[in-house]
Protein backbone atom coordinates (compact mmCIF):
# COMPACT_ATOMS: atom_id res chain seq x y z
CA UNK A 1 0.00 0.00 0.00
CA UNK A 2 1.37 3.43 -0.98
CA UNK A 3 0.95 6.14 1.64
CA UNK A 4 -0.14 9.35 -0.07
CA UNK A 5 -0.94 11.52 2.95
CA UNK A 6 -0.69 11.68 6.73
CA UNK A 7 -3.44 13.45 8.65
CA UNK A 8 -2.44 14.28 12.20
CA UNK A 9 -4.11 15.87 15.19
CA UNK A 10 -2.03 18.27 17.28
CA UNK A 11 -2.78 18.39 21.01
CA UNK A 12 -2.08 15.06 22.67
CA UNK A 13 -1.02 13.50 19.35
CA UNK A 14 1.70 15.24 17.36
CA UNK A 15 2.62 17.58 20.21
CA UNK A 16 4.20 16.42 23.47
CA UNK A 17 2.93 17.59 26.87
CA UNK A 18 5.39 20.51 26.48
CA UNK A 19 3.72 21.50 23.18
CA UNK A 20 6.74 20.42 21.12
CA UNK A 21 7.21 17.93 18.30
CA UNK A 22 9.64 15.20 19.38
CA UNK A 23 12.87 15.16 17.31
CA UNK A 24 12.26 11.60 16.06
CA UNK A 25 8.76 12.45 14.84
CA UNK A 26 9.94 15.74 13.36
CA UNK A 27 12.67 14.14 11.24
CA UNK A 28 10.39 11.32 10.10
CA UNK A 29 7.72 13.77 8.89
CA UNK A 30 10.33 15.78 6.99
CA UNK A 31 11.63 12.55 5.43
CA UNK A 32 8.15 11.43 4.36
CA UNK A 33 7.33 14.83 2.84
CA UNK A 34 10.54 14.70 0.80
CA UNK A 35 9.31 11.37 -0.56
CA UNK A 36 6.06 12.95 -1.71
CA UNK A 37 3.77 12.16 1.21
CA UNK A 38 1.44 15.10 1.89
CA UNK A 39 1.23 16.24 5.51
CA UNK A 40 -2.12 17.49 6.80
CA UNK A 41 -2.56 18.94 10.29
CA UNK A 42 -6.14 18.75 11.58
CA UNK A 43 -7.02 20.55 14.78
CA UNK A 44 -9.49 22.59 16.77
CA UNK A 45 -6.86 25.34 16.74
CA UNK A 46 -7.05 28.25 14.34
CA UNK A 47 -4.69 28.29 11.36
CA UNK A 48 -2.83 31.19 13.00
CA UNK A 49 -1.92 28.94 15.91
CA UNK A 50 -1.05 26.03 13.61
CA UNK A 51 1.24 27.97 11.27
CA UNK A 52 4.37 28.10 13.48
CA UNK A 53 4.56 24.30 13.70
CA UNK A 54 3.57 23.93 10.03
CA UNK A 55 6.46 26.15 8.95
CA UNK A 56 8.90 24.31 11.21
CA UNK A 57 7.86 21.13 9.41
CA UNK A 58 8.49 22.75 6.03
CA UNK A 59 4.88 22.39 4.96
CA UNK A 60 5.19 25.55 2.87
CA UNK A 61 7.81 23.76 0.73
CA UNK A 62 5.90 20.49 0.45
CA UNK A 63 2.37 21.83 -0.17
CA UNK A 64 1.04 20.88 3.24
CA UNK A 65 -2.54 21.53 4.31
CA UNK A 66 -4.13 22.71 7.56
CA UNK A 67 -7.66 21.71 8.50
CA UNK A 68 -8.37 24.16 11.29
CA UNK A 69 -11.10 25.06 13.81
CA UNK A 70 -12.54 21.54 13.90
CA UNK A 71 -12.87 21.25 10.15
CA UNK A 72 -14.49 24.61 9.38
CA UNK A 73 -11.78 25.68 6.91
CA UNK A 74 -8.88 24.43 4.78
CA UNK A 75 -5.59 26.35 4.59
CA UNK A 76 -2.91 25.68 1.96
CA UNK A 77 0.39 26.51 3.65
CA UNK A 78 2.38 27.24 0.48
CA UNK A 79 -0.10 29.62 -1.17
CA UNK A 80 -1.64 30.88 2.10
CA UNK A 81 -5.05 30.36 0.48
CA UNK A 82 -7.83 29.65 2.96
CA UNK A 83 -11.20 28.20 2.05
CA UNK A 84 -14.01 28.45 4.56
CA UNK A 85 -16.30 25.45 4.74
CA UNK A 86 -18.76 26.83 7.27
CA UNK A 87 -19.32 29.75 9.63
CA UNK A 88 -21.86 30.60 12.32
CA UNK A 89 -23.76 33.74 11.34
CA UNK A 90 -25.78 36.20 13.44
CA UNK A 91 -28.95 34.09 13.38
CA UNK A 92 -27.04 30.95 14.41
CA UNK A 93 -25.30 32.78 17.25
CA UNK A 94 -28.55 34.21 18.60
CA UNK A 95 -30.20 30.79 18.55
CA UNK A 96 -27.25 29.19 20.37
CA UNK A 97 -27.13 32.07 22.87
CA UNK A 98 -30.84 31.68 23.62
CA UNK A 99 -30.42 27.99 24.39
CA UNK A 100 -27.25 28.13 26.49
CA UNK A 101 -28.32 31.22 28.40
CA UNK A 102 -30.52 28.77 30.33
CA UNK A 103 -27.32 27.38 31.89
CA UNK A 104 -24.63 28.93 34.06
CA UNK A 105 -21.87 28.62 31.47
CA UNK A 106 -19.10 30.62 29.83
CA UNK A 107 -19.45 31.14 26.07
CA UNK A 108 -16.44 31.65 23.80
CA UNK A 109 -16.88 32.86 20.20
CA UNK A 110 -13.80 32.05 18.14
CA UNK A 111 -12.92 34.04 15.02
CA UNK A 112 -9.65 33.68 13.11
CA UNK A 113 -7.52 35.75 15.50
CA UNK A 114 -10.08 36.85 18.10
CA UNK A 115 -12.04 35.32 20.97
CA UNK A 116 -15.07 37.00 22.49
CA UNK A 117 -15.69 35.63 25.99
CA UNK A 118 -19.10 35.99 27.63
CA UNK A 119 -19.23 35.48 31.41
CA UNK A 120 -22.43 35.34 33.47
CA UNK A 121 -22.22 37.13 36.81
CA UNK A 122 -21.41 34.09 38.98
CA UNK A 123 -18.52 32.90 36.78
CA UNK A 124 -17.24 36.46 36.39
CA UNK A 125 -17.03 36.79 40.20
CA UNK A 126 -15.17 33.47 40.54
CA UNK A 127 -12.64 34.52 37.91
CA UNK A 128 -12.25 37.99 39.38
CA UNK A 129 -11.29 36.43 42.73
CA UNK A 130 -8.87 34.02 41.07
CA UNK A 131 -7.23 36.81 39.11
CA UNK A 132 -6.75 38.81 42.30
CA UNK A 133 -5.35 35.78 44.13
CA UNK A 134 -2.88 35.10 41.32
CA UNK A 135 -2.09 38.81 40.86
CA UNK A 136 -2.61 38.56 37.12
CA UNK A 137 -2.19 41.68 34.96
CA UNK A 138 -5.30 43.43 33.67
CA UNK A 139 -4.67 42.31 30.09
CA UNK A 140 -4.56 38.61 31.01
CA UNK A 141 -7.37 36.72 29.18
CA UNK A 142 -10.61 35.86 30.97
CA UNK A 143 -11.16 32.72 28.88
CA UNK A 144 -11.48 29.32 30.52
CA UNK A 145 -9.69 26.28 29.15
CA UNK A 146 -9.46 22.50 29.26
CA UNK A 147 -7.73 22.47 32.64
CA UNK A 148 -8.80 25.52 34.63
CA UNK A 149 -10.93 28.63 34.92
CA UNK A 150 -8.27 30.73 33.16
CA UNK A 151 -6.28 29.92 30.05
CA UNK A 152 -3.91 32.14 28.06
CA UNK A 153 -4.64 31.49 24.38
CA UNK A 154 -3.07 34.67 23.00
CA UNK A 155 -0.58 32.65 20.96
CA UNK A 156 -3.46 31.69 18.66
CA UNK A 157 -5.97 34.41 19.43
CA UNK A 158 -4.07 37.64 20.05
CA UNK A 159 -7.29 39.65 20.34
CA UNK A 160 -9.24 38.84 23.50
CA UNK A 161 -12.55 40.62 24.15
CA UNK A 162 -14.60 40.22 27.34
CA UNK A 163 -18.36 40.77 27.07
CA UNK A 164 -20.91 40.76 29.89
CA UNK A 165 -24.08 40.96 27.80
CA UNK A 166 -25.06 38.45 25.12
CA UNK A 167 -26.27 41.37 23.00
CA UNK A 168 -22.59 42.19 22.48
CA UNK A 169 -21.85 38.82 20.85
CA UNK A 170 -20.03 39.03 17.48
CA UNK A 171 -21.93 38.91 14.17
CA UNK A 172 -20.13 35.75 13.10
CA UNK A 173 -17.64 33.19 14.37
CA UNK A 174 -15.98 29.92 13.40
CA UNK A 175 -17.21 28.04 16.45
CA UNK A 176 -18.65 28.55 19.93
CA UNK A 177 -17.20 26.83 22.99
CA UNK A 178 -19.26 26.24 26.14
CA UNK A 179 -17.10 26.08 29.26
CA UNK A 180 -17.68 25.08 32.88
CA UNK A 181 -16.27 22.48 35.28
CA UNK A 182 -16.62 18.79 34.23
CA UNK A 183 -19.42 17.94 36.66
CA UNK A 184 -21.61 20.79 35.48
CA UNK A 185 -20.75 20.15 31.82
CA UNK A 186 -21.91 16.56 32.30
CA UNK A 187 -25.29 17.94 33.28
CA UNK A 188 -25.30 20.31 30.29
CA UNK A 189 -24.39 17.49 27.92
CA UNK A 190 -27.11 15.17 29.21
CA UNK A 191 -29.73 17.92 28.98
CA UNK A 192 -28.59 18.88 25.48
CA UNK A 193 -28.63 15.33 24.13
CA UNK A 194 -32.23 14.90 25.28
CA UNK A 195 -33.33 18.11 23.56
CA UNK A 196 -34.31 18.52 19.86
CA UNK A 197 -31.79 21.41 19.72
CA UNK A 198 -29.04 18.76 19.71
CA UNK A 199 -29.93 17.81 16.14
CA UNK A 200 -29.54 21.35 14.75
CA UNK A 201 -25.77 21.73 15.13
CA UNK A 202 -22.65 19.60 15.34
CA UNK A 203 -21.50 19.28 18.94
CA UNK A 204 -18.10 17.98 20.07
CA UNK A 205 -17.68 17.15 23.76
CA UNK A 206 -14.32 17.44 25.52
CA UNK A 207 -14.54 16.36 29.14
CA UNK A 208 -11.31 16.65 31.13
CA UNK A 209 -11.35 15.28 34.66
CA UNK A 210 -8.05 17.04 35.38
CA UNK A 211 -9.84 20.39 35.11
CA UNK A 212 -9.28 22.28 38.34
CA UNK A 213 -9.44 25.62 40.04
CA UNK A 214 -5.93 27.09 40.22
CA UNK A 215 -5.89 28.66 43.69
CA UNK A 216 -5.89 27.30 47.21
CA UNK A 217 -8.90 29.42 48.08
CA UNK A 218 -11.04 27.58 45.55
CA UNK A 219 -9.62 24.06 45.89
CA UNK A 220 -12.67 22.94 47.89
CA UNK A 221 -14.68 23.26 44.67
CA UNK A 222 -12.38 21.04 42.66
CA UNK A 223 -14.09 18.22 40.75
Amino acid sequence: MTIKAIVCDMDGTLLTSENNISPKTFHKLIELQKKGVKLILASGRSYIRLLPDALKLGMDKYNGILIDVNGTSIFHVKTRKRTRISVLDTANIKEINDFFSLFNVELQYSQDDTIYTYLPESIYNIKRNIRAEMRLPEDYPWTGGMYSWLCDTRDGYPNQILIRDLKDSPDFCNKISIVQDPLYMGFVRQTLMNNPFYQKYEFVFQMNEKWKLPTREFQKEKH
